[in-house]
């Protein structure tokens, strides 16, 4: 087994064990996503990706997600996750291995992406690293890495992701900044035979695109207006199906991508426009369910969190983090689910803590009364309330001491009936 494999199969062990995560693991997922989104000017969504919360809060705010599915059956998959080119990736729990590069958004190593993607989406392929070549005079090194995985249901997104998704995270080696995101698997064919998927500088001084192509796509360049071209780099690995790519050039304005097989004929040539990328599932316009009502904080207003039932999943918004959609059906999913979100939230060392952290979520008719098993003993409990006519689910809300500390840890949540009887027992993941 080669390190590569060893980091992949060590991030999901460690989480199918306890699922404790590194304190600033969630803050650190989002504001790289975010830094992403400000450096491609993507300001087209407020929640960029399934990763994002807003980078002001992420140093303050503990977001929690609780968990009802056992991670042996979400991480099931673990051994077709081979490493090829040197590569893993979730966004994960682990500390810096050696040789990491230090960086504010987590660690970064030229063996792999950020762990934390691993985990939140777990490679069915193999994670293909890609090294970008560097225009001259640029001293900065990248890699691109490239799987297909599937979303965990272990963590609510604000998409509804069942497929295959494509995964990439690009690292600046030289100074660890690092930026990525998994989308649904674009459709490649006779008629479409590569795509854009991404935009990125990470640092670099360069562009840096990638993307997915077909099996007979075998060279990528970037072609600048004044005639110059910039030779990428297409590979592929076990598992993937189709190839992928990247390539960087100096930053220029009607630039192309051409694509050849392996004779050199040109099969494929695409501008340089890389798509939006996947949107987060709209709030519904009716059937909402105020949960429960937030105060304001230093920088956010008051509101309400509200509850909708969407294709057969149950979701969550609010004005401050959008929204939150339940990973699996609820004919698939436990007895009781939710999340843990803070809300008012804090922003100044004068006033570290948020106004309100609430636990919140769904539970089967059954359910009459959910108990959370917090540190040193303590219990915050409540009762469900009726949902939809006929769906068969009950909501809760439970407000949570704003001074406890979740990074890192595990909690239990008691489902009970109404004669008292317990229902169902789950461990509460927590990502910091």
């Amino acid at each position: 087994m080669n390190t590569l494999e060893d980091r992949v199969r060590g991030a999901l062990r460690a989480h199918a064990e306890d699922f404790a995560a590194h304190p600033d693991a969630w803050a650190q997922i989002r504001a790289r996503s975010r830094a992403a989104r400000r450096r491609r000017g993507l300001l087209r969504w407020s929640q960029p990706g399934r990763f994002l919360i807003p980078a002001a809060a992420a140093a303050a705010v503990v977001a929690i997600v609780v968990a009802s599915v056992g991670l042996s059956d979400v991480f099931g998959r673990e051994g077709s996750t081979t490493g090829v080119g040197g590569a893993p990736r979730p966004r994960s729990t682990s500390t810096a291995n050696p040789g990491a590069v230090p960086s504010p958004l987590g660690p970064y190593s030229p063996s792999g992406p950020a762990e934390e993607m691993l985990v939140t989406d777990p490679p069915v392929s193999a994670v293909i690293g890609l090294a970008i070549p560097r225009a001259a005079g640029n001293a900065n090194r990248a890699v691109g890495y490239f799987w297909i995985g599937y979303a965990s249901p272990r963590y609510w997104f604000d998409q509804i992701t069942p497929g295959p998704q494509l995964c990439n995270d690009t690292v600046n080696v030289t100074n660890g900044e690092s930026s990525g995101f998994c989308w649904p698997l674009p459709l490649l064919g006779a008629v479409h035979l590569a795509r854009v998927t991404g935009n990125e500088s990470v640092g670099t001084g360069q562009t840096i695109l990638l993307g997915a192509a077909v099996p007979q796509v075998a060279s990528v360049a970037a072609v600048l207006p004044d005639g110059r071209a910039y030779s990428g780099v297409v590979k592929t690995g076990h598992g993937f199906g189709y190839k992928a790519w990247t390539v960087g050039y100096p930053p220029a304005k009607g630039v192309r991508l051409v694509f050849r097989d392996a004779s050199g004929a040109q099969v494929a040539t695409l501008s340089s426009a890389a798509p939006i990328g996947p949107p987060q599932v709209a709030q519904p316009r009716s059937g909402g369910i105020v949960v429960f009502r937030y105060p304001a904080g230093p920088a956010t207003g008051a509101g309400e969190t509200t509850a909708y039932l969407i294709d057969g999943r149950v979701g969550f918004w609010s004005r401050i983090w959008g929204g939150y959609i339940a990973p699996v059906p609820v004919a698939d999913g436990p007895a009781a689910d939710g999340i843990i979100l803070s809300f008012g939230l804090a922003n100044s060392r004068q006033n570290p803590y948020p106004k309100l952290v609430e636990a919140f979520g769904y539970a089967r008719s059954s359910v009459a009364r959910v108990v959370l098993h917090l540190p040193g003993g303590q219990q915050a409990a409540g009762s469900t309330f009726a949902a939809w006519p006929g769906s068969g689910l009950r909501l809760w809300a439970v407000p949570l001491p704003t001074r406890l500390q979740f990074a890192g840890r595990t909690f239990t949540v008691t489902a009970y009936d109404a004669a008292g009887h317990v229902v169902q027992v789950d461990t509460l993941g927590t990502i910091g």
